[in-house]
This record gives structure tokens, C-alpha cells and sequence, in this order.
């Protein structure tokens, strides 16, 4: 493989690209010289106007602290420290490079609340690893959804492998980061520290298990159990406030989750009983939905009190009668389904997850009378949808088209699963998983996830075929998405991708420029580099003057090499931005309008 030139650190790693920024430093892609492979390196940030007293003690226990981390090399869920050194008077720690990582707060902000069995698998991966740390007297301290990440593995998975890191490396943030001094010096991110810690006590392994239960509850519900306006209220609620009923969540996982958010140390589970109670959820096979209480227990999804009698006394078949007679209220057969609910304005590619309402009695229909499609979509096939709710989340009446018309939708992906059951709990997660890199990359982009209806399953003789269509929400669909475009194909303002290659021609006939896609290991004229969104407020007139600049700042420092590149904006016509289409294409071009060479173009590693 070659290693482009670039910063030359500690004698043996040189710097390739930057992976990420924020308030504790920057994260590098770099390559060590000695071992010949990719690591990534870590340097730490300091505040200006730091002591210099102050700055020892903080460089000294990243170090420490770094050493640590080390010596849990070899866990299947840690991010593995490799080497702590020195540089211009500051730590640099050197870590595992995880291709293709995403931290769990990434993934929730983009796909919404997790199914409950992934999330008990992400429990026990992680309180796994927090055990061994414990065991070697090493505490994480910073338990939390940004310092969990999700891999792709040898399934094909993009979530298989879940990774600890960060194990309390960083010395004191930027003003502004969200992590701040609680009492007494004690650094910690609000809604995930643990109350006594909040009061100046030491940090304790069921401090770390505190701070599990409410990455646990962001995962499952989408929020965290003490999220507020800001941080001071966020702290009040953690010190004196019960956190909300969990309302997605199983109840085995809501038992789970608030028996490690008591507020009293004392009160919270073994680590060993709450990973034997994540391990059986996970291997599960599937959620099993919420129960109404019992007599003389709390309702699910609350904190049971410190008398409450085991889970264990709750027999499945008393779940099965509870659960048949909810699903006989009204007449018919109702069952939930994880379809995509409203994003935050003018950002690109997030969403949530909320549910749905799916009849499942119609037989005859692959997916129910309302879909109305006789026969299961396959791969890469196109439709067209009217909705007989809120988009996105109601089910939609779904006609077949071809891709080269207009259409909404296109079937990016079929999960499969070994019973009805599994698909509803577990397809929604799967398709967001499987189609999270496209949809990152897409401008308003949506997943939807449209599940068989029982009779559907029978008659596949159990085997349940979910379909991950992919909606642009501006507009309509005209050509292929993804991996089911070919070269050559003619691209719009929403099928082009970040990164894709384009060449940009004027057909016979037609004056309007056309874009066409290409592999980017040939010539080719334009690259994909991202999008920017249009203020908020903003005319198309506004539109029009800023959106060059906007794409310039937002992407020329990284991407514009020298005088003969620049950043060149594609935006919609004034009928389609007053439509929504606000957005637009950042692309790398050549300024005199020729073609780049070869290859896809990599953004200014730095120096």
C-alpha cells in the first residue's frame, strides 16, 4: 500500500489524514513505520491560559491514564492503546484504527432508538469490558455513547463489533465542549455521570455502571434519561430526579437499565447479574414488547423499588395472555413497526426511529391491504407512494415503477430474518444499519423499513424478507441509487452521492448541464465532497449569492490544494428550493474546467 508523505512524529508515525476533531484534540489516520501498519494517534488539546503547574499534572495523568488503557490490549471490546508519547510538551496516545467506526451517538442521532436486543448486545460488549478494566483496578470514568463504537464485521454487519474507548485520556476540555467540571475538579459529561460523583465522591466501579445504564436508556429511547435546556438543569435532574418511563424499550431491558440508574451505589446490580441479564436478552433472539404491571410492582420502564420480586416471576405464558389481549383491542391484529420519523431541519442525513401502526390480517397482500402490493419487493426495484398518514410515519400505499420514471423510493436492500418476530424487532435496526453509509452520503435521505404481514411468512414457510426502501425526501426519484446506478448514468441533485465521480456535459438539444457518473479511478471531471444546507430563513435570492461561499468554507480548507482547484456549488432551480430543496452539492473541480486525473481525491491531511 502507499503511504502518502506527510508529518514524520516520535520517529516512527507518519501522519496521513486527519479523522476527526473537537474541544480534546484532533485524531489522526497515521501509519507507524516500525510495526507497518495504519494506527490512529490522538492529540490532545490544551485550553490557552492553562497554568503550567496545572498542565503537568493534566500531561502526567493522560499518561498515566494512557498506560492504563494499555493494558487492556487484547480485549475484543476495547480500543487497544498501543503507545503514549510526548511532543512539544503534550501527550499524544496511539491507538487501535477501527475502519469504518461510528460512534453510538452518531448512529442513534442518525437512525433513531436502537431495537432492545441490539441494545442489550451493545450492554453486554461494553460492561464486558468494563469488568476486565475493573478487575485490573483501571476505571473508565467517561462512560458515554460518544466513546462506544460500532464496526462492521466479517457478516457484513456495520454494527457488529462494539469497542470502549477513551478510557479517561483527555485532560480538561475547550470551554464550550460538553463535558465540564462537576465538584471538585471531577471532569464528567452531564446526564452520564454518576450522582454521587456529581457530590465530589471517588469514582467507583459502580460509578462506571451508573454511567452504562444511561448510555443504555440513550440507546434504547433516543435521549438521555436526564437530558434538560442545559447543563445545570441536566444536573439537577441527575441528582434529584427519577429518569422518564422508558416507552421503546422492553421491559426486560427497562429492569436492566433503571436498576443501574438508582441513584444509591449500594442499590445498583453486580456487574456480574446485570451482564448475565443483558446476556439473555441478547441471545434472546429478538424484544419482546412491554408488559402492564402486576399487581404490586411498578409499571415497565420504571425503577422497581428496592423490594420489587424477581423478573424471573414473570412466566412467559402469562406474557403471551397480557400480549393476545392487547393485540384483540379493536377487532383486528395490530403489531408495531419502526419506520422513520421527523429530522431536525437543515441537517442532512439524521432521523429517528417511531412507531407504526401495521395491519396484519390482510391476506393476499405482501405487506397489508394498505401497501397493497400482491408480491414482496425485491432488490433495487422502484415505487412510487401515497401516504395515508404523516410521511414516514404511516404505512404507504406503494405502486410499482420503473426506476426510469419518476418515483420515491427505491428497495435498497432485503433483510432477512427466521420468523415474523425477528423481522419486526430486529428489521428496522438492520436496514439502518445496512444502508447507514449511503444514507450518510445522500442529501435527505430516509429509511424505510416495510415488513411482511404474517401470512406473508407462513407462506415462505417461516423465512421473513424485510425491504429497506430509501426515500428522498425533496422531490422525486429519477434513475437508480447506490450500488444499482451504473456508470454512465445520468445523476441529480439527489441520487449524486458524497464521493461519487461525475463528468458534467451538455447534451444536444438541451442547454442545461447534465452530470454523469463515473468511476473515479478514471479521468473524471467533479467529485462529490459533501453538502451544506441553506441557512435558516434564507431566500432564494440569499441562496443564490452565498451558496458558493458556503461550500467553499465549509469544505475548501481540507479539499483545495492550490490555485488549480476549487469548490464549485450545485443547488436546485427556485421552484424545487421553494419545494424544500434546500441544499446543496460541494464538489472538487479543476478551475479551468478539465478533467482531474484518476483516482478519488482525499481531503489536506495537514501539517
Amino acid at each position: 500500500m502507499n503511504h502518502p508523505t506527510g508529518r514524520f512524529i516520535a520517529g516512527r508515525y507518519r501522519l496521513l489524514r486527519r479523522l476527526g476533531s473537537g474541544g480534546m484534540g484532533r485524531v489522526w489516520l497515521a501509519y507507524d513505520e516500525q510495526l507497518a501498519t495504519e494506527v490512529a494517534v490522538k492529540e490532545i488539546a490544551v485550553p490557552a491560559g492553562v497554568a503550567t503547574g496545572d498542565l503537568a499534572g493534566r500531561v502526567e495523568r493522560a499518561r498515566s491514564e494512557a498506560r492504563n488503557a494499555a493494558r487492556l490490549r487484547g480485549h475484543p471490546h476495547v480500543v487497544t492503546v498501543y503507545d503514549v508519547f510526548e511532543l512539544d510538551g503534550l501527550p499524544w496516545i496511539v491507538m487501535e484504527y477501527v475502519p469504518g467506526a461510528l460512534d453510538l451517538e452518531a448512529v442513534v442521532r442518525a437512525e433513531g432508538p436502537l431495537p432492545s436486543t441490539q441494545v442489550a448486545r451493545i450492554g453486554r460488549a461494553v460492561l464486558d469490558a468494563l469488568t476486565a478494566g475493573h478487575a485490573a483496578g483501571i476505571l473508565h470514568r467517561d462512560v458515554k455513547p460518544a466513546n462506544i463504537l460500532l464496526a462492521p464485521g466479517s457478516s457484513g454487519d456495520s454494527y457488529e463489533k462494539i469497542l470502549l474507548t477513551d478510557y479517561g485520556i483527555s485532560v480538561r476540555p475547550e470551554a464550550g465542549d460538553p463535558r465540564v467540571t462537576a465538584v471538585g475538579g471531577i471532569v464528567g459529561t452531564p446526564g452520564y455521570l454518576a450522582p454521587e460523583r456529581c457530590r465530589g465522591g471517588e469514582p467507583t466501579a459502580a460509578a462506571d455502571l451508573f454511567s452504562l445504564g444511561a448510555t443504555l436508556y440513550f440507546a434504547a429511547e433516543g435521549k438521555g434519561p436526564f437530558s434538560r435546556a442545559d447543563e445545570y438543569g441536566t444536573m439537577a435532574a441527575l441528582l434529584f430526579e427519577e429518569p422518564p418511563t422508558m416507552t421503546r424499550a422492553s421491559w426486560q431491558l427497562a429492569e436492566v437499565v433503571f436498576g443501574l440508574l438508582r441513584k444509591e451505589p449500594e442499590r445498583r446490580p453486580t456487574a456480574a447479574s446485570a451482564l448475565a441479564d443483558l446476556a439473555a436478552l441478547a441471545d434472546s433472539g429478538r424484544s419482546q414488547v412491554p408488559l402492564p404491571p402486576a399487581p404490586g410492582t411498578p409499571a415497565p420502564g420504571m425503577p422497581p423499588p428496592a423490594d420489587a420480586p424477581s423478573r424471573r416471576l414473570r412466566r412467559p405464558f402469562v406474557a403471551a395472555l397480557v400480549a393476545f389481549a392487547v393485540l384483540l383491542v379493536g377487532g383486528g391484529t395490530w403489531l408495531g413497526v419502526w419506520g422513520p420519523g421527523d429530522r431536525d431541519k437543515g441537517k442532512t442525513g439524521s432521523g429517528s426511529w417511531s412507531s407504526s401502526p401495521v395491519r396484519d390480517v390482510d391476506a393476499g397482500y405482501a405487506y397489508g391491504r394498505t401497501v397493497s402490493l400482491t408480491s414482496e419487493l425485491i432488490a433495487g426495484q422502484c415505487v412510487t407512494a401515497n401516504w395515508s398518514g404523516k410521511k414516514f410515519k404511516s404505512l404507504p400505499e406503494l405502486v410499482e415503477s420503473t426506476c426510469e420514471e419518476d418515483h420515491d423510493a427505491q428497495v435498497m436492500a432485503l433483510v432477512e430474518a427466521d420468523s415474523h418476530e425477528e423481522a419486526r424487532e430486529a428489521g428496522a435496526g438492520k436496514c439502518a444499519g445496512k444502508l447507514s453509509r449511503l444514507r450518510a452520503g445522500l442529501p435527505r435521505a430516509t429509511v424505510y423499513p416495510l415488513l411482511p404481514t404474517r401470512g406473508t411468512v407462513e407462506a415462505n414457510s417461516g423465512r421473513a424478507s424485510v425491504a429497506c426502501l430509501m426515500f428522498i425526501d425533496v422531490g422525486v426519484l429519477s434513475g437508480d441509487l447506490g450500488a444499482f446506478r451504473r456508470e454512465g448514468a445520468e445523476l441529480e441533485l439527489g441520487t449524486a452521492g458524497t464521493g461519487d465521480c461525475f463528468d458534467v456535459k451538455t447534451e444536444e438539444g438541451n442547454p442545461d448541464e447534465a452530470w454523469f457518473l463515473i468511476d473515479c479511478d478514471k479521468p473524471h471531471m467533479q467529485q462529490t465532497v459533501g453538502w451544506v444546507a441553506t441557512p435558516k430563513g434564507m431566500s432564494y435570492e440569499g441562496w443564490e449569492g452565498e451558496v458558493t461561499p458556503l461550500c467553499l468554507n465549509r469544505f475548501g480548507s481540507a479539499w483545495v490544494r492550490d490555485q488549480a482547484h476549487e469548490i464549485q456549488a450545485w443547488y436546485a432551480l427556485e421552484g424545487e428550493f421553494d419545494d424544500g430543496a434546500r441544499f446543496a452539492l460541494c464538489a472538487l473541480s479543476r478551475v479551468d474546467q478539465k478533467q482531474l486525473p484518476a483516482g478519488p481525491a482525499e481531503p489536506v491531511t495537514g501539517t
